[in-house]
């Protein structure tokens, strides 16, 4: 008798273990934009408030989301990306004001490692002896500006949700 209940005591707790020969992600968009991304080596996209579920086996090696792009702005830009174990979520990205000041007489081009947004482009020109404000996704920016024919030297800072840029 004792032996049949350490069989069943056995059986009972073996039969409630996880034994699913599968991982379950799930990928939610609740952002504005429609996302299109690579997980585990297959392209999908996903609308907003859309949901998505990806089985993968136990033992297969699999990787995180990447290859991430939201409507025309690249990942860092216009979504987020928050990661909860095997739930991935999209949100919105709020952005902060890029507040520029071209002392020169000459145009210049910025970039931002993609985290510019000006109307659809991740760059933005400014005329000579000009201020222009655009939408910026960082609050360090890695700035990047080019003129012809002078090097160029600014300053920027960031305050009040707004980065200032000094073009001298």
């Amino acid at each position: 008798m004792k032996n049949l209940l350490l069989i069943l005591g056995i059986v009972f707790l073996t039969g409630s273990c996880d034994l699913a020969e599968h991982w379950e992600y799930t990928v939610t968009n609740e952002s504005s934009k429609n996302i299109t991304y690579v997980f585990n080596g297959l392209s999908d996209a996903i609308d907003p408030t859309e949901t998505k579920s990806y089985k993968i086996n136990r033992g297969e090696s699999h990787t995180t989301i990447n290859n991430i792009e939201a409507g025309n702005y690249g990942y860092g830009m216009s979504v987020l990306l928050i990661s909860n174990g095997t739930v991935y979520t999209f949100i919105n990205n709020n952005p902060f004001t890029l507040s520029i000041i071209n002392t020169l007489p000459v145009s210049v081009t910025i970039k931002a490692d993609g985290f510019i947004d000006n109307g659809g482009s991740a760059e933005t020109e400014i005329e000579g002896n000009q201020e222009k404000s655009v939408f910026i996704y960082t609050k360090k920016p890695n700035f990047s500006l080019v003129s012809e024919p002078r090097p160029i030297i600014f300053d920027w800072n960031f305050e009040n949700n707004t980065v200032y840029l000094i073009i001298r």
